[in-house]
């Protein structure tokens, strides 16, 4: 067990010792569910200990206190669930520069990774600023379009001699999707193709959220393309 589960565990314990939780627990264990709050993964852990920690006692002892105990873990659990599902959720449509604005500044606050699955990206801001992310060692990973990468103004042959792994469908149909994970909590989605047009002449819309209920799903759905698809190869024609 890793060093921030072990950390974890110790608290639950520590709260189970009484088996209350106080306001001054109660806030304290609130600071570390929000520290973790777009870690699933984590949450779990957080549950299942919870979880087994209580049935040890049921197992010695039955106690009344032990479950009030478990039923105020959980609420606890559910209500930093809720909080962060609720802690991002924008909108923006276009034409006009909200749209482009939204990738711009989500691509500027993104701190580990970026992971892009489009279906074009022709506009130089938004591949700029792609550019300055992979400067501030941002990992990026591009998924995209075979046919859309041959284009006039693609920059995606410029975005693969950089350095940055691409991948794109190798079929007669089209991979379209129009979204981006960044540091694999906050998702951007829409209509809004990442182009020129998009910005200056298209009825388009745009969606940022953090609900780890709708960004995991866009997460499978990456990981399974990524895996399908083979990589663009810089020389190709």
């Amino acid at each position: 067990m890793d060093v921030q589960r072990e950390k974890i565990k110790e608290i639950l314990q520590q709260t189970f010792a009484d088996k209350r939780i106080s306001r001054s627990e109660r806030t304290a264990f609130g600071k570390v569910l929000k520290e973790y709050q777009h870690d699933w993964k984590m949450f779990k852990f957080i549950r299942k200990t919870a979880f087994q920690i209580a049935v040890e006692d049921f197992e010695k002892e039955y106690s009344r206190e032990a479950f009030d105990w478990l039923q105020e873990m959980n609420r606890l659990l559910d209500n930093s669930i809720i909080t962060s599902a609720t802690a991002i959720s924008e909108v923006s449509f276009s034409p006009g520069q909200d749209c482009r604005n939204k990738i711009l500044s989500c691509l500027n606050q993104a701190k580990k990774t970026i992971d892009i699955c489009v279906f074009t990206i022709t506009d130089n801001f938004i591949r700029e600023e792609i550019e300055l992310a992979l400067r501030r060692e941002c990992q990026i990973r591009i998924i995209t379009d075979d046919e859309k990468i041959r284009n006039v103004g693609s920059d995606i042959r410029r975005l693969a001699t950089m350095g940055i792994p691409i991948k794109h469908d190798a079929n007669r149909s089209h991979m379209h999707h129009k979204f981006a994970i960044f540091d694999q909590q906050t998702l951007l989605t829409g209509s809004f193709n990442w182009t020129r047009s998009a910005t200056t002449e298209n009825q388009e819309n745009l969606l940022v959220l953090n609900d780890p209920r709708v960004v995991r799903p866009f997460q499978r759905e990456f990981k399974k393309l990524w895996k399908a698809f083979p990589y663009f190869k810089v020389m190709e024609d």
